[in-house]
């Protein structure tokens, strides 16, 4: 029997009163953040998208509604009783009970260069600073070429630092709010800074092209 979003929601809340710092909320993302994660993902590529922490599954449903094939589709959920959740929830999606940086070894084996965005859903700003590295490092490693990160945080500024994005050869971007969630939360997207500049030296180029035939 599939889970109904009021036991899912006390389950999520149990679990985060477990262990507050693995969760990282005390409820799961509301509609208005999980359609602002699925809309910044590459989700229309035919590429695969990987979430990390799944959770009761709101991103993840949100994905599906914005076109993202289920086969395209892979969750990394940790704590086995959420897991159980997801599974129940969409039996039609890969869903793997492992630590994410774990998972995201396993993926690079088998899906390397096919990913367009990693969407995750962990709570980056109460982790370690080297579990941060590891996570981004083994994200990068599976995403394609102009693959993106994407992550949500409730606080005001990108839940990784400038040194260390600097560090891993990436830049931070937000991209969207959402006010109404319970906190408020805004979303980031990280990119690697070479392509970054190369994509901002096209736009430049198209500009001058576009001035020049109009002259």
């Amino acid at each position: 029997m599939k889970p109904t979003r009021s036991r899912a929601n006390w389950l999520f809340f149990r679990q985060w009163l477990r262990n507050p710092f693995s969760i990282g909320a005390v409820m799961p993302s509301g509609r208005e953040l999980a359609n602002a994660m699925a809309e910044a993902s590459d989700s229309d590529s035919g590429r695969f998208v990987v979430e990390l922490g799944g959770g009761t599954g709101n991103i993840t449903q949100a994905l599906l509604d914005s076109g993202l094939p289920a086969e395209r589709l892979i969750v990394i959920e940790r704590d086995r009783r959420l897991y159980r959740v997801l599974a129940a929830r969409f039996p039609e999606i890969r869903i793997l009970n492992m630590d994410a940086v774990q998972a995201l070894e396993v993926l690079n084996e088998e899906c390397h260069g096919k990913v367009g965005s990693v969407v995750s859903g962990l709570p980056l700003l109460s982790m370690p600073p080297e579990f941060q590295e590891q996570l981004l490092a083994e994200s990068f490693k599976l995403l394609g070429k102009n693959g993106d990160f994407i992550q949500f945080t409730y606080g005001p500024v990108s839940p990784v630092s400038q040194r260390r994005l600097g560090k891993l050869g990436l830049r931070a971007q937000k991209v969207s709010r959402a006010r109404l969630n319970i906190p408020p939360a805004s979303v980031w997207r990280f990119v690697r800074i070479s392509e970054w500049l190369q994509a901002s030296r096209d736009a430049a180029q198209r500009k001058q092209s576009r001035a020049a035939n109009a002259a």
